[in-house]
């Protein structure tokens, strides 16, 4: 009971951690977009 009990909450907090990554990743790629768009515009 303890183990898998220990695993869930193991499980989670990867999952927790899994999106956190993801959602930084995301908001990081936002910002390179617009820092490329910015560039772009600045030297077109």
């Amino acid at each position: 009971m303890y183990t898998s009990v220990s695993a869930h909450r193991r499980c989670c907090v990867v999952l927790d951690i899994f999106f956190l990554v993801i959602r930084y990743i995301l908001r990081f790629q936002t910002v390179c977009v617009h820092s490329i768009h910015f560039f772009v515009w600045l030297f077109v």
